[in-house]
């Protein structure tokens, strides 16, 4: 693409130079009887301006999360945009499930009110979120909301000792959750009962979630104060976790032998042997991209030409929205033998790290990458195919 703007812009310069190629009148010139219709130019070298392109968001590939190998498809499915522009991690899950008629039969005097106790209930996080801080990903602004069905006429207090959990390679943090030891609970479907916001400064994903002690103060002959003996017959303990994504200084994810797709830069006829272009990079996505090995691959797609190297070892820094950061990267394009061919498609390793030092290294939709201030510099010469 970068190629492809260069040439339109070059043909540009090139037009007040025409005339001249055809305007002398000496034999010498005359191209009445043919003449080769190549022409090479600026056989040292010629830098221009290529210009800028993006900015290339985040945003814009999320729909194509279910097309990248391995973690791709569980990314795509439990990290989902939020209405502020982040990168959220979502999952919903269940606490406990009591079936009333089996609740009962473990009564022992059912003639008048009693209590059904459960030593210990759990709901664990899966998912992404569940996953991310073995990848070194954390998060922030941690949600949870919970969610309480009860199928009888009668109100039903329920009490517990909750806690979360956040279990992670380096930490662990196990913290009460306050509202939820004690509320009372009417016949509802499903009932919002608490929406309960993990500390700032608890980073790690939430792991699962913790009832001791579970009492359901249940009225006499329970069985019979069903509402509705063909639908519902359950109290249960739902809940909806949400949190932004972030990444920590320890994240580290690699893909080797990766392909962009198609890229088909048809520059073969400019006969190039070294083409270099210089271009700032501003990244504000919080992660460092590492780029190595980088080939070139034949029309076939899968075929590396040797015979073309480009630069590699490129290391682009991270940044915020607030504090984007700015590489300087110089990539060289070089036939070992004759010239460049047209170049159908790359094959790279990508390295990503975390950018140490960033504050809040959440992760949105509108960070991405932008290329700025590019220029393109040819050495030995341009070959132009005037019959074009």
């Amino acid at each position: 693409m970068v190629e492809t703007l260069f040439m339109k812009r070059f043909y540009l310069l090139l037009l007040p130079l025409l005339p001249l190629l055809f305007a002398c009148s000496h034999r010498e010139y005359d191209i009445s009887e043919g003449f080769n219709k190549e022409v090479k130019l600026f056989e040292n070298e010629l830098t221009v301006p290529v210009g800028s392109i993006g900015p290339l968001q985040l945003g814009s590939i999320l729909d194509k999360l279910f097309q990248i190998e391995g973690i791709g498809p569980l990314l795509a499915e439990f990290l989902k945009e939020g209405e502020d522009g982040y990168m959220n991690m979502f999952y919903s899950g269940n606490i406990f499930k009591l079936n009333v008629y089996e609740m009962e039969k473990e009564l022992d005097d059912v003639s008048s009110p009693s209590s059904y106790t459960s030593s210990y209930e759990s709901g664990y996080v899966g998912g992404l979120a569940g996953s991310v801080s073995f990848l070194g990903l954390r998060a922030m602004d941690q949600k949870v909301s919970f969610t309480a069905t009860n199928p009888l006429r009668d109100p039903v207090q329920v009490s517990c000792t909750p806690s979360y959990n956040c279990i992670g390679p380096d930490d662990m943090v196990v913290a009460p959750i306050d509202g939820l030891d004690n509320f009372s609970l009417d016949y509802s479907g499903p009932t919002r009962v608490l929406d309960f916001s993990l500390p700032d400064n608890v980073i790690t994903p939430l792991t699962f979630l913790s009832l001791y002690n579970l009492q359901l103060s249940l009225p006499a002959r329970p069985t019979s104060r069903i509402m509705d003996k063909s639908g519902n017959v359950y109290f249960s303990l739902d809940f909806d976790y949400t949190g932004k994504l972030a990444v920590s200084e320890a994240f580290k994810f690699q893909l080797h032998d990766f392909s962009p797709g198609d890229v088909n830069l048809e520059i073969g006829k400019f006969n190039l042997s070294f083409c270099q272009v210089s271009l700032d990079l501003e990244n504000s996505i919080p992660m460092q991209v590492g780029i190595d090995n980088v080939r070139v691959l034949m029309e076939d797609g899968k075929t590396v030409d040797e015979n073309i190297q480009i630069t590699s070892g490129i290391i682009i820094a991270g940044g915020t929205l607030e504090h984007p950061a700015t590489t300087r990267i110089t990539l060289a394009v070089e036939a070992l033998e004759g010239t460049i061919p047209d170049i159908h498609g790359i094959m790279l390793d990508i390295d990503l790290a975390g950018q140490p030092g960033l504050e809040k290294p959440v992760v949105s939709t509108r960070q991405g990458v932008y290329m700025k201030s590019s220029s393109a510099t040819l050495y030995g010469g341009i070959t132009l195919p005037l019959n074009k």
